[in-house]
């Protein structure tokens, strides 16, 4: 199966043993429960007549660029927005044993975010105002540097029919800050000023919601839940103001 073309459309028939559960969706880039493992040749290998529809992936989920800050580490996301700037290509040379990567930045409505290219997808012909869908784009944390790369069997489609995006004028606001936050304790909130805007990161666990809640002023919109709420870790405990889509 190494010969195989990426890319390339094929049926086989493969037997129940081969069918194994799949856990390595952070380095491929593939979601799925299960994958193929055969130490022996498929029968019945050939190339099909057709290819799958384009449009079958247009059912997929996107994440929005909102929701990027929020995504753990070493998740695998599929992202859509159109390219506003293109990095220079990879060098190419015999003796550059570094692999090739090249970046691109991409608007999705309010939001901009830059995607690094790595391997194959390097060399792949993009222009400015390209429509990009990114399928099994990873969330990468490496020396407190945080990006959006590509994976072993990261794809995309370009300029699909059914890709539509959101509008844009202005300034853009950056989807993802590159730089991670160190984890502080729930009890150096409390010496936090009031006028103080930085960002915290704070590793604890949100206290059980009671009927208590009830008889706060909850605050509602189309898409977000604001609500207070406890945080709690072994230096104490926290009130803070919750902003969330998930509520459950």
């Amino acid at each position: 199966m190494m010969k195989l073309e990426i890319g390339l459309c094929v049926s086989m028939e493969v037997p129940r043993s081969c069918v194994k559960p799949y856990n390595q969706s952070s380095c491929t880039g593939i979601v799925n429960k299960y994958c193929i493992k055969a130490s022996y040749p498929l029968s019945s290998l050939s190339r099909t007549v057709a290819s799958f529809p384009p449009d079958v992936v247009a059912r997929r989920d996107f994440t929005d660029p909102a929701d990027l800050g929020q995504a753990s580490e070493d998740s695998v996301l599929n992202l859509t927005g159109q390219i506003v700037n293109i990095g220079p290509p990879p060098l190419v040379a015999v003796d550059n044993p570094q692999l090739p990567r090249r970046s691109l930045v991409l608007r999705h409505g309010d939001y901009e975010f830059e995607v690094i290219l790595l391997a194959s997808a390097a060399k792949a012909a993009f222009a400015s105002g390209d429509k990009v869908a990114f399928f099994g784009i990873r969330k990468c944390l490496y020396q407190g540097v945080v990006s959006l790369e590509t994976g072993r069997l990261s794809w995309f489609l370009c300029n699909p029919s059914w890709l539509q995006l959101p509008d844009f004028e202005g300034r853009p606001r950056k989807a993802l800050k590159v730089e991670a936050l160190v984890p502080t304790s729930v009890s150096s909130l409390h010496a936090i000023g009031v006028q103080e805007t930085a960002a915290r990161l704070v590793v604890a666990c949100v206290m059980p919601l009671t009927e208590a809640v009830f008889g706060q002023q909850i605050f509602v919109s189309d898409k977000k839940i604001r609500v207070e709420v406890v945080l709690r870790d072994s230096t104490g405990n926290q009130a803070v103001m919750l902003w969330t889509e998930q509520l459950s």
